[in-house]
Protein backbone atom coordinates (compact mmCIF):
# COMPACT_ATOMS: atom_id res chain seq x y z
CA UNK A 1 0.00 0.00 0.00
CA UNK A 2 1.38 3.13 -1.11
CA UNK A 3 0.67 6.92 -2.27
CA UNK A 4 1.81 5.45 -6.12
CA UNK A 5 5.61 6.69 -6.75
CA UNK A 6 6.69 4.73 -9.27
CA UNK A 7 9.71 3.43 -8.09
CA UNK A 8 7.93 1.77 -4.83
CA UNK A 9 5.74 0.32 -7.77
CA UNK A 10 8.15 -0.60 -9.60
CA UNK A 11 10.06 -2.45 -6.42
CA UNK A 12 6.83 -4.01 -5.56
CA UNK A 13 6.19 -5.33 -9.21
CA UNK A 14 9.60 -6.97 -9.19
CA UNK A 15 8.95 -8.54 -6.15
CA UNK A 16 5.91 -10.16 -7.93
CA UNK A 17 3.44 -8.25 -5.07
CA UNK A 18 0.22 -6.62 -5.54
CA UNK A 19 -0.21 -2.58 -4.64
CA UNK A 20 -3.03 -0.81 -3.41
CA UNK A 21 -2.30 2.89 -4.03
CA UNK A 22 -4.07 5.85 -2.12
CA UNK A 23 -2.98 8.69 -4.46
CA UNK A 24 -2.51 12.12 -3.41
CA UNK A 25 -1.77 14.22 -6.37
CA UNK A 26 -2.70 13.87 -10.15
CA UNK A 27 0.34 12.04 -11.40
CA UNK A 28 -0.11 9.39 -8.80
CA UNK A 29 -3.72 9.07 -9.94
CA UNK A 30 -3.03 8.53 -13.63
CA UNK A 31 -0.59 5.93 -12.74
CA UNK A 32 -3.03 4.04 -10.19
CA UNK A 33 -5.51 3.78 -13.20
CA UNK A 34 -3.14 2.51 -15.33
CA UNK A 35 -1.42 -0.08 -12.69
CA UNK A 36 -5.67 -1.12 -12.39
CA UNK A 37 -5.98 -1.40 -15.99
CA UNK A 38 -2.63 -4.07 -16.25
CA UNK A 39 -4.16 -5.95 -13.44
CA UNK A 40 -1.15 -5.15 -11.38
CA UNK A 41 -3.33 -3.13 -8.16
CA UNK A 42 -6.21 -1.42 -6.92
CA UNK A 43 -6.19 2.49 -6.22
CA UNK A 44 -8.74 4.16 -3.57
CA UNK A 45 -9.20 7.75 -2.89
CA UNK A 46 -6.74 8.41 0.18
CA UNK A 47 -9.12 9.64 2.00
CA UNK A 48 -10.95 5.92 1.85
CA UNK A 49 -12.21 4.12 4.94
CA UNK A 50 -10.74 1.60 6.69
CA UNK A 51 -13.36 -1.34 5.69
CA UNK A 52 -12.63 -0.28 2.12
CA UNK A 53 -8.96 -0.66 2.31
CA UNK A 54 -9.54 -3.82 4.13
CA UNK A 55 -11.61 -5.03 1.61
CA UNK A 56 -9.66 -3.98 -1.64
CA UNK A 57 -6.56 -6.06 0.25
CA UNK A 58 -8.55 -9.02 0.85
CA UNK A 59 -9.79 -8.56 -3.12
CA UNK A 60 -5.83 -8.30 -4.53
CA UNK A 61 -4.88 -10.91 -2.60
CA UNK A 62 -7.15 -13.47 -3.58
CA UNK A 63 -7.32 -12.22 -7.27
CA UNK A 64 -5.30 -14.95 -9.22
CA UNK A 65 -5.61 -13.49 -12.81
CA UNK A 66 -3.46 -10.11 -11.09
CA UNK A 67 -1.20 -12.59 -9.77
CA UNK A 68 -0.65 -13.81 -12.76
CA UNK A 69 -0.40 -10.70 -14.37
CA UNK A 70 2.40 -9.22 -11.90
CA UNK A 71 4.50 -12.48 -11.94
CA UNK A 72 4.89 -11.86 -15.60
CA UNK A 73 6.17 -8.88 -15.19
CA UNK A 74 8.25 -9.97 -12.37
CA UNK A 75 9.66 -12.13 -14.60
CA UNK A 76 10.15 -10.00 -17.59
CA UNK A 77 11.32 -6.95 -15.43
CA UNK A 78 14.27 -9.68 -13.82
CA UNK A 79 14.83 -10.32 -17.51
CA UNK A 80 15.68 -7.29 -18.71
CA UNK A 81 17.65 -6.22 -15.32
CA UNK A 82 17.12 -3.68 -13.25
CA UNK A 83 18.52 0.23 -13.64
CA UNK A 84 20.30 -0.23 -10.57
CA UNK A 85 22.59 -3.60 -12.11
CA UNK A 86 23.23 -2.20 -15.73
CA UNK A 87 24.46 1.03 -13.96
CA UNK A 88 27.03 -0.58 -11.51
CA UNK A 89 27.61 -3.08 -14.31
CA UNK A 90 28.72 -0.17 -16.65
CA UNK A 91 30.30 1.23 -13.96
CA UNK A 92 32.49 -1.84 -12.41
CA UNK A 93 33.46 -2.05 -16.97
CA UNK A 94 34.45 1.22 -17.20
CA UNK A 95 36.49 1.69 -13.40
CA UNK A 96 37.86 -2.47 -15.02
CA UNK A 97 38.84 -0.88 -17.73
CA UNK A 98 40.59 2.87 -16.52
CA UNK A 99 42.64 0.32 -13.66
CA UNK A 100 44.00 -1.48 -16.80
CA UNK A 101 45.24 1.47 -18.75
CA UNK A 102 46.57 3.07 -15.22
Amino acid sequence: MTHGGPGVIAGALAAQKPVLLLPTQNEQTMLARRIAQQGYGDFLPFDAPGSQIHKAIENLLGDTLSRAAIEHYGVRYRERGSMDNRISDLVAKILNAVARIS
